[in-house]
């Protein structure tokens, strides 16, 4: 069959739903022939099928020697988690070579590099079809009949350094350093040590925050916790340091009296507005419209840093607020409202200038520090970020009303990142069917509204309840985490007695119990969260968990037909069931998926 009936259409989510009809898969295998240092692609599918001219590839045969007895396994979370990173998928297909004519295979590089499967009718053309993984290669196994393909999702793309720049000679003088991966800062963080990369050519002192590819404020410097004051003067004096943006280097007068710290804040999605008759100083506690030339994602609740546009100015003038509102797509004019918390300790004291430009940046939100961590190593991965409606990112910044932040003095694995800041936020991560980087948080389910599909006796195949963990008793919750822990030694006399006690301990941490939980159940969990969260004044991701699992959550391994192609890890589907308390309906967040495509069923792990 060659590029399926011309002009003729299909809808992959009416072949999906039918469980009699006669499906073809195909399979592209990416991989690389060391030999002619060149890319091999090798296609293959269950049928002789051969794509049209206008399809992608054009004009491609696909060999009918790959076996639809395959399965795939993939989960949302590791074993025994809730939260972070989902689970490596795994699976494998097999190719018939009873021939010997793909033993060339053995002398490709095909481990570790991208591989598609997709599902379609016979009749159809290549454009039809639906993906039903993408991922890579995981290993070959040959034998005398036959080719074994084992499948991982893209996560194992993550397992390998956030960023690779390092420092060097080009840009630092102290040979203590040559070759260290460069730090980085993601979303808000306090009291970091800086790095110390040696002098400029005045022979002042200089230190780095951040790697350059990303803007940051320093907002606070401290020299054993005595703040010093913010210069634009090329030479700082004593007392004072000069703050730049893109290394998020310090320069200070001379060397400092003992531990040096520092406030970051990155910086995100910076925009120049179009309002230009707001005066400075703005007010704290006053409420300013900005109208923007374009759209941009500053979600109500989210923190923002706004600053005058002239130079002279800003480096000084900086203002931390919250956006109060928002216009929603498609909505003319584009404005955002900021309500201002805090001003730099020059702003209040700089003489105003008429008139200023304002440019405003986002600072700190949890969404965006996941999705920068991942999008870090390269545009490759960025293009794979599925974005969020505006609606959902409206609702989690209402739910998230705090900065957050991760500070990597010296490089740090992705995955291991991202495990960090997904877990301390109550958020997951994974790749979904068509190997796009999807993430969401973790709600109660009978919070969730968007349902992806409706599962009745009529689609469910087999229906078990397996056992949970009991319910939480007692939830606790670090917090504003403190990067650089001090001795009392370390801080001078005059320090005040808030950043005393701040820098005497790691975390500041909310405790939430019900001892009737634990009367109940006598086997009840604590749960212990170090979270990404930098306030300290809203304790809402404990209240979260809290209300979260402090009731028994149940977990059901529902097979169903392939319809469940259409379902996918981190969907929310509503079951009605004649038992277990199911008659009237409940909402499950899918967190495993098991895909049997020689049974045509699948079978989904469902919690909540």
């Amino acid at each position: 069959m060659s590029g399926g009936i011309v002009g003729q259409e299909f809808d992959f989510r009416d072949l999906a739903r039918d469980p009699f009809v006669e499906r073809m898969f195909t399979l592209e295998i990416f991989g690389w022939d060391p030999a002619a240092a060149a890319q091999k692609n090798l296609y293959f599918s269950t049928h002789p099928f051969a794509t049209g001219p206008m399809d992608l590839p054009a004009n491609q045969i696909f060999e009918p020697r790959l076996s639809n007895r395959f399965s795939i396994h993939r989960a949302l979370f590791a074993p025994g988690l809730l939260a972070g990173r989902s689970e490596a998928g795994v699976g494998s297909l097999t190719l018939v070579n009873n021939d010997g004519a793909l033993d060339y295979m053995a002398t490709l590089a095909i481990t570790g590099r991208p591989v598609r499967v997709s599902m379609g009718g016979v009749e159809w053309g290549y454009t039809y079809f639906g993906f039903v993984f993408q991922g890579t290669c995981d290993g070959i196994d040959f034998t005398e009949d036959a080719i074994t393909i084992r499948l991982r999702d893209r996560i194992q793309l993550l397992d390998r350094e956030l960023q690779e720049l390092r420092l060097d000679s080009t840009i630092v003088n102290n040979p203590d350093v040559y070759n260290r991966l460069r730090p980085k800062v993601l979303g808000t963080v306090k009291n970091i040590e800086p790095v110390y990369v040696g002098t400029d050519v005045n022979g002042k002192p200089i230190y780095h925050t951040n790697d350059n590819t990303g803007w940051v404020w320093v907002k606070a410097v401290y020299d054993r916790g005595v703040p010093l004051t913010r210069t634009t003067a090329a030479i700082p004096a004593a007392g004072q340091f000069k703050g730049l943006v893109n290394y998020g280097s310090i320069t200070l007068a001379a060397e400092p009296a003992g531990t040096l710290t520092a406030d970051i804040i990155q910086l995100h999605d910076g925009i120049n507005t179009t309002l230009t008759n707001l005066n400075m100083p703005l007010a704290v506690n006053g409420i300013y419209t900005f109208t923007l030339p374009e759209p941009r994602d500053f979600p109500v609740g989210g923190k923002v840093v706004i600053h005058p546009r002239t130079y002279g100015n800003w480096y000084l003038n900086h203002y931390e607020g919250t956006v109060t509102a928002a216009s929603a797509p498609g909505e003319e004019p584009i404005t955002i409202t900021v309500k201002i918390n805090e001003a730099s300790s020059q702003a209040t004291t700089a003489a105003p200038v008429a008139n200023a430009d304002w440019s405003i940046w986002s600072a700190g939100h949890p969404l965006k520090l996941l999705v920068d961590a991942f999008s870090h190593p390269g545009q490759e991965f960025a293009d794979m970020v599925e974005p969020l409606s505006w609606g959902t990112r409206q609702q989690w910044s209402a739910a998230w009303p705090d900065q957050a932040g991760i500070w990597l003095p010296e490089g740090g694995n992705a995955i291991d990142i991202l495990d960090y800041i997904a877990t301390g936020s109550s958020m997951y991560y994974y790749f979904n069917r068509d190997g796009g980087f999807s993430y969401g948080r973790l709600f109660r389910p009978e919070q969730w509204t968007d349902i992806s599909a409706y599962l009745t006796p009529t689609e469910i195949v087999r229906l078990e309840r397996m056992a949970t963990d009991e319910p939480v008793w007692s939830t606790t919750v670090r917090r504003d985490r403190n990067w650089t822990v001090m001795k009392k030694g370390d801080l001078a006399g005059g320090v005040t007695q808030a950043f005393r006690q701040f820098a005497l301990e790691e975390w500041r941490s909310d405790t939430l119990v019900n001892t009737a939980i634990r009367t109940n159940y006598p086997n009840a969990r604590t749960l212990d969260v170090n979270s990404i969260f930098t306030s300290g004044l809203n304790p809402g991701l404990a209240t979260t968990l809290r209300n979260i699992f402090q009731i028994r959550r149940d977990y059901f391994r529902t097979t169903v037909k392939t319809a469940g192609v259409l379902i996918d890890l981190g969907h929310v589907v509503n079951v009605t069931f004649p038992r277990w308390g199911l008659n009237a309906g409940k909402n499950f967040l899918v967190i495993d998926i098991e895909d049997n495509y020689d049974t045509n069923e699948i079978v989904l792990g469902l919690w909540g």
